[in-house]
């Protein structure tokens, strides 16, 4: 059970406070319980609540990176994949993608038959220990006719075949957090959602301690710890402000996903592109609907606290546009569009796409105080591998059977109903009334506190066609959650934090 138990958790003692509770400050947080630590990890929001609860559901085995020959990135993601495929087999699964050929540039049968050979022979690890009804498959190139078979609504003009090659997909995206979580508390860690970092407390040149804050009551605790780590992403750098060291932040680039009311007419995950030159996007089928990513833009705005920032209305319909013209027969519109899916990440040079490699930083080796670190990630995928670099760099606590004896700690993944919204011509009330037990259940053991807790990142109804705001309203109705809104802000902010 998620507890959220703010006073019993600041009197617990603490080896490592991890401030930011995405998907790498949750993997930051049980590699160190693997390794006998102590760890609390807190975020000003819902866990999993920005950048991370708004990817494209891949876990992408580093097919891509063949092509600029990055080895060494391609062979983490392997590696990755297969973790959580053997990990968590219940909530991932293999992912078919097609992509049409046309002869442009490197998108050729010829080439393409090359790269997914390399991909194949190079991945040859990339199932081990997976479960049988869950291997990645050999991939293939096949002719124009069988990629119109498959993808009868591709653009046909110039067709000379299609690539086909696996990756794997977070069935339900919402639930690995959670189970991380659930996973962590069962192994001695404490997650608390809705507490902010207020204050990084020093003695000596080194950190002893943090202020965090509850954002529903204003309650203040101080927390002991020697270690702490700046896991919030976009607002990476906050921590070392209100260390009163100064700040650092990091460029930002406003990445979205975009949920269409049309049906792919395809058996597989596809990737297309407008044409020579242009930036290939994928497109998932969901059920009616399709799920098409991802797109990327400068951000020259501060981080967002209340929730991560709305692509404007243009970018979205040149984006559309984009995959109109990969798909002609997709003929998406804005009116089309049931909801986007948007976070801040930290960028490149070029401030538009994500970083290429990880950052992790020892700020007491850089005018900071001493015990604390800041992470950058860039993949959801490559994930744990991050938090086991954090944990070498910090060098606290023992690698020696860490994993095998968390593993014996973890609980079974729970089956929540209605996880992917309510049943085909049922009510949005008379879904949830069916369940209204069930579901109390649910906000008391994963600390939900509102209505978009529990719909959208404890289910998975952000990718149902439903009205969100009319699930809300009817989940208070009928008592299931605790709040009405998020909270408001209780303290003047120093700085955006976690």
């Amino acid at each position: 059970m998620i507890r959220r138990d703010f006073a019993a958790a600041a009197d617990k003692p603490h080896d490592l406070v991890i401030v930011g509770a995405g998907i790498h400050g949750i993997t930051v947080a049980l590699e160190a319980a693997a390794r006998g630590l102590r760890p609390l990890v807190v975020d000003r929001g819902d866990f999993g609540a920005m950048a991370s609860a708004n990817t494209l559901r891949i876990l992408h085995g580093g097919f891509r990176y063949l092509q600029s020959a990055d080895l060494g990135r391609f062979f983490r993601s392997v590696d990755q994949r297969r973790w959580w495929f053997r990990t968590f087999p219940e909530l991932v699964s293999p992912l078919s993608c097609l992509m049409p050929l046309y002869g442009d540039g490197v998108r050729r049968p010829s080439v393409l038959r090359a790269a997914i050979l390399a991909n194949d022979v190079l991945s040859a690890s990339r199932n081990r220990g997976v479960l049988p009804e869950a291997h990645i498959p050999r991939g293939r190139v096949v002719p124009a006719a069988e990629t119109v078979r498959l993808f009868p609504g591709c653009r046909t003009q110039g067709l000379r075949g299609g690539a086909m090659w696996s990756d794997g997909s977070m069935d339900v995206a919402p639930r690995l957090a959670i189970e991380m979580l659930r996973w962590l508390v069962a192994s001695g860690g404490t997650a608390l959602n809705y507490v902010a970092a207020r204050r990084v407390r020093t003695s000596g040149g080194a950190v002893t301690g943090v202020t965090l804050q509850d954002m529903w009551t204003g309650q203040e605790h101080d927390v002991e710890t020697a270690l702490l780590v700046d896991a919030t992403g976009a607002c990476s750098g906050s921590l070392l402000g209100v260390s009163g060291e100064g700040t650092s932040r990091p460029r930002l680039a406003l990445a979205f996903n975009v949920l269409i009311r049309r049906r792919l007419d395809s058996q597989s995950a596809v990737a297309v592109s407008a044409g020579p030159g242009r930036p290939i996007r994928f497109l998932r089928p969901w059920g009616d609907l399709t799920f098409a990513g991802t797109a990327h833009e400068t951000w020259s705005g501060p981080p967002s606290s209340g929730g991560p920032p709305r692509p404007p209305d243009p970018q979205v319909d040149r984006f559309l546009d984009e995959l109109n013209q990969g798909i002609p027969s997709l003929r998406a519109s804005r009116e089309d569009v049931v909801r986007v899916f948007s976070g801040l990440l930290p960028a490149g040079e070029d401030g538009v796409e994500p970083i290429h490699r990880p950052v992790v930083t020892d700020h007491g080796k850089k005018a900071g105080p001493r015990g604390l670190f800041s992470v950058l990630g860039e993949k959801y995928t490559t994930a744990p591998a991050l938090a086991r670099s954090v944990l070498d760099r910090i060098g606290s606590g023992s690698r020696h059977d860490g994993w095998d004896r968390l593993v014996r700690h973890r609980p079974e993944p729970r089956r929540w109903p209605l996880l992917s919204g309510p049943a085909p011509g049922r009510s949005v009330e008379d879904a949830l009334s069916r369940h209204v037990d069930t579901l109390r259940d649910l906000v008391r053991e994963e600390s939900v506190q509102t209505a978009e807790d529990l719909l959208t990142r404890r289910l998975d109804w952000g990718l149902a066609d439903v009205d969100l705001d009319e699930a809300a309203a009817a989940a208070a109705r009928l008592g299931i959650t605790p709040r009405e809104g998020p909270p408001r802000e209780t303290l003047p902010r120093p700085s955006e934090d976690g």
